[in-house]
C-alpha cells in the first residue's frame, strides 16, 4: 500500500525561504521499508517497521523552486 503527497505552494517557494528538496530518480529506486499499524485486543495502537530505516544518499538532491499556486505531487515510492 502506497500514498501520494500533494504539496501547494501558498507563496513562492525558493532556496532561501524553504523549498522543498528531492533527489533526481529516487522514485524509481525500490521501496523495502515499510511501517504497519494494527489495534491489538486492548485498543492499543502498534506501529511496527519491518527493518531499520535506510540512510538514503542526498548528496545530488535539487531544490524545488516553485512559484505560488504551483503544485508538487510526491510519488507514492
Amino acid at each position: 500500500l502506497s500514498c501520494v503527497g500533494f504539496w501547494i505552494a501558498l507563496d513562492d517557494a525558493t532556496k532561501e525561504n524553504g523549498a522543498l528538496y528531492a533527489v533526481p530518480v529516487s522514485h524509481k529506486l525500490e521501496v523495502d521499508y515499510f511501517m504497519k499499524r494494527k489495534i491489538d485486543e486492548n485498543g492499543k495502537i502498534i506501529t511496527a517497521f519491518n527493518k531499520l530505516k535506510p540512510d538514503y544518499d542526498t548528496s545530488n538532491s535539487v531544490c524545488l523552486e516553485a512559484k505560488q499556486g504551483d503544485l508538487v505531487i510526491l510519488h507514492g515510492s
